[in-house]
């Protein structure tokens, strides 16, 4: 009834990994020669719309909303971090610190 997982070999999930790819090339591939007529500007719109909808379905949607929000919080987090930083550092130059000439310029 049930069936025993296995775990792949490094060589093993390359080569899947590999012909995944491979296989999804070619079916790109083949959606964008079905426009025989068209330019290659539109060709190359259906082949990246082809890839995004490829890619969409290969990572579920969840994944997809965690990573961009994952993705959203690091970069406001940078964002403040160099904030506060660049502030840190203009106080600091702004500050007397006991010279005569206070900031340098």
């Amino acid at each position: 009834m049930f069936s025993r997982m296995r775990v792949m070999s490094d060589d093993e999930l390359r080569h899947r990994e590999a012909m995944w790819v491979r296989n999804g090339a070619l079916r790109i591939r083949g959606y964008a020669e079905a426009f025989p007529d068209a330019d290659d500007a539109e060709r190359q719109r259906v082949r990246m719309a082809v890839l995004y909808a490829w890619m969409r379905d290969r990572c579920p949607v969840a994944v997809q909303f965690v990573a961009n929000y994952v993705a959203t919080a690091v970069t406001a987090l940078g964002m403040a971090g160099v904030a506060v930083s660049g502030g840190a550092v203009a106080a600091l130059f702004a500050a007397h610190t006991g010279t005569p000439g206070g900031a340098p310029w």
